[in-house]
């Protein structure tokens, strides 16, 4: 079998223990949700920890599954080297302050043999995570505050459906053709106002409706300019058009890697 038809045998994953900037990254829920799916697969699955990691009960619990586990240095390109020996495809998942260390990471990749790297990006190539919707709904008071115009779309997803995704490219498209591939996914298209008005159907009719404020795009990215809020900015940017992540010509192209592939509707994310 030719290297060009060839699926990654071994995957590593980085950012699959811990749940902090201090740890593998705010966003390592969506690393160990790649790992529970790889784990379904037939591939060999190495999880990169940090040292400050190796004792925590995630961790017994993956070598348990059967999961090898390398305890690296991020800072350190010749650590990663060393871990990352017989590796095909390294899947980072490390978020927050972690993404900075993807380059090392990448350049040890190359160099201890590895085919294929899937950067953290899935906030930038996938939509906003469905998990945060209350967050950023949320105002002073519990009001609701929505920035902008009612009819500006925002694409979502939720972090299950992105994680057997990359899952699915991981063991299923040879792995020297991902190189250079974008996949732009996307769970559903809406509106934060319309999400605000389900949230507010849903809430029991016993308690008092949470009330709708309005914000500008200008005072939001004065609130931004003056308490350095990255919310008020990331909303006003939202409320300016740049919360849609693809086009529908790109949903087509993504869907043909994962025929059957269908995220969670909005209701089931909220």
């Amino acid at each position: 079998m030719s290297s060009s038809t060839t699926t990654a045998h071994t995957i590593a994953v980085a950012g699959a223990v811990g749940g902090s900037a201090g740890n593998d990254g705010f966003n390592a829920s969506v690393g160990s949700l790649v790992v529970d799916q790889l784990l379904k697969t037939e591939a060999k699955v190495v999880v990169l920890i940090r040292s400050s990691s190796a004792d925590l009960p995630q961790v017994a619990e993956l070598k348990r599954k059967g999961v090898q586990i390398a305890v690296v240095d991020y800072s350190n390109a010749s650590s990663l080297e060393r871990a990352l020996q017989g590796v095909d495809l390294v899947v980072s998942a490390l978020a927050g302050g972690g993404t900075g260390l993807q380059f090392t990471l990448d350049d040890a990749a190359k160099a201890a043999g590895a085919k294929a790297f899937i950067p953290s990006e899935f906030g930038k190539d996938a939509g906003l995570f469905s998990d945060f919707i209350p967050f950023f709904l949320k105002g002073g008071d519990g009001q609701i505050e929505l920035v902008g115009s009612d009819d500006v779309p925002v694409d979502f997803i939720n972090k299950a459906d992105v994680a057997s995704y990359v899952a699915h490219v991981a063991i299923s498209i040879p792995v020297a053709s991902l190189s250079g591939q974008t996949f732009r996914l996307s769970g559903f298209r809406t509106t934060f106002f319309k999400l605000a008005s389900y949230l507010k159907s849903k809430q029991p009719a016993t308690e008092a409706k949470p009330e709708i404020v309005r914000v500008s795009v200008e005072d939001a990215l004065t609130s931004f300019k003056e308490q350095r809020s990255p919310i008020a900015y990331l909303k006003a940017k939202w409320a300016q058009g740049e919360g849609v992540v693809r086009t529908e010509e790109q949903v087509v192209e993504t869907r043909k890697a994962f025929v059957g592939w269908e995220p969670l509707p909005v209701e089931k994310c909220l």
